[in-house]
């Protein structure tokens, strides 16, 4: 039986509210949620919880009565007019929520002013007590890799930042599983779990349409995730994260959900 703990990741059922998702996940089986307070670009959708009061208070009544925590939110893009205090109303959220991390995303081809940014970025977020967990994505400028990812990670130094490991953008990139074992466990908090077609887009706009939305049920796709789970520390966190444009035309949240569920928890078993 696998120790790694499942998170639901709110891009699995993004057409649901918060309050909506922990009802969902303490009915599917999952203790833990990913909530998406801030848009990944401009039209799509999140749930800005510090602007909408009374889906807070709803948001953390049902927590209470279920026992689902919030483990992450996201997402935060850091891009060249980003003015970093502008994230404290979401970090606010988060701390009232007892999240432990904030995911960050690079908008920015200039890497000395993204590493100035993301410097300030942790500082405050770990006013909040978050970890701030960078995702490399071969479509974003300057974090395309996780080589890229570790040595910015090193060189930036602050204490809170991690990597961000997606599943999918992992395998994009052709690294090998065994290179999951260099990462320092202290700069990984947990990683996204997804599937996918094994044939690898060539161009960047076909792999970002890939990932947003073609992702598929743990187990159901081509990606090598059995190496990748070996290859990870036993009782890391796994944020379950399955955006599915076709899925959400045919089945209900908590059937993508349930879904998502038993995918990920059938592979984990088979790994252990």
């Amino acid at each position: 039986m696998s120790v790694n703990p499942l998170i639901l990741g709110h891009l699995t059922v993004l057409d649901q509210p918060p309050p909506e998702v922990i009802k969902i996940a303490s009915k599917v089986g999952f203790k833990q949620v990913g909530l998406r307070l801030l848009a990944s670009r401009p039209g799509a959708l999140s749930y800005a919880l510090n602007k909408d009061k009374s889906m807070l208070a709803e948001t953390l009544r049902l927590m209470r009565e279920t026992g689902v925590n919030v483990f992450d939110v996201d997402v935060c893009k850091l891009i060249p007019t980003t003015r970093i205090g502008d994230f404290e109303p979401m970090f606010e959220v988060a701390a009232t929520l007892g999240a432990k991390s904030v995911l960050v995303t690079c908008g920015d081809a200039d890497m000395a002013r993204f590493k100035d940014n993301l410097e300030a970025f942790c500082d405050l977020a770990g006013k909040y007590a978050l970890t701030a967990d960078l995702e490399f994505m071969l479509f974003t400028p300057s974090v395309p890799t996780l080589p890229v990812a570790l040595r910015i990670i090193e060189e930036v130094g602050r204490e809170n930042l991690g990597v961000m490991v997606d599943t999918i953008h992992f395998d994009r990139t052709g690294a090998a599983p065994e290179l999951l074992k260099n990462i320092p466990r202290n700069r990984l908090n947990y990683i996204h779990l997804t599937d996918a077609r094994s044939e690898r887009p060539t161009s960047l706009d076909d792999l970002t349409e890939d990932s947003r939305a073609y992702r598929m049920i743990p187990g159901e796709g081509g990606l090598d995730l059995m190496s990748i789970i070996k290859n990870l520390p036993r009782n890391l966190p796994l944020c379950v994260e399955v955006s599915n444009a076709r899925l959400e035309t045919i089945k209900s949240a908590m059937e993508r959900a349930q879904m998502a569920f038993d995918g990920a928890h059938a592979l984990l078993n088979k790994a252990a």
